[in-house]
């Protein structure tokens, strides 16, 4: 058995060859491949390793596709490998952002994929870790993440740039609600000199 890797125009498709590669097969293969007749090979986990519970989410390269197409929200990817050592840096605050989001906007849904583990087609990934952001108005055109701005806020300043749905200011929220318990502080103290 032998796996066959084709760059299409930077999109890596990998097949599955049964026989020896001879010339005939070989040329059979790429008439097949010219003709969209070949199934693609898709390296993938098993989908028990899947997380859909939020705030952070785990994917798997085979469901990758269904899942796009099937959220109503934006989404945050985050490829990586797990021995890099950016990744270990970004998972120290990505959960945090995780949560932050469900505050500042619950329509982006933060996801994890294991790009050593899963293969995923229409999204470029040269290294690791890298990020796409996919609205939900715009799946085919992920926009990606350039890595130089490091941090929750600065991922959070490029997600408020890039979503599709309104935005809250959670330093906003927060004193809001620090208004509203001294609001609440002055009701009662008033209520007890009656």
């Amino acid at each position: 058995m032998a796996v066959i890797t084709v760059d299409d125009t930077g999109d890596y498709h990998k097949f599955i060859s049964g026989g020896n590669l001879t010339y005939t097969e070989m040329k059979t293969f790429f008439q097949k491949f010219k003709g969209n007749e070949l199934t693609r090979h898709l390296k993938t986990e098993d989908p028990f390793a899947e997380n859909n519970v939020g705030p952070l989410y785990k994917w798997i390269g085979s469901l990758f596709h269904q899942r796009v197409k099937e959220s109503k929200e934006d989404i945050l990817v985050l490829f990586f490998a797990s021995w890099d050592i950016h990744y270990k840096e970004i998972l120290k605050y990505f959960p945090i952002l995780a949560d932050k989001l469900r505050i500042m906007n619950p329509n982006v849904k933060l996801v994890t994929v294991d790009a050593t583990l899963n293969d995923v087609t229409g999204v470029p990934i040269e290294s690791y870790p890298v990020i796409y952001f996919i609205r939900a108005d715009k799946k085919s055109s992920p926009i990606r993440y350039m890595l130089k701005l490091k941090g929750e806020k600065a991922i959070a300043k490029f997600i408020k740039k890039n979503t599709s749905f309104p935005w809250k200011d959670i330093a906003t929220e927060e004193r809001l609600a620090d208004r509203d318990e001294v609001d609440d502080d002055e009701d009662e103290v008033a209520r007890d000199e009656l």
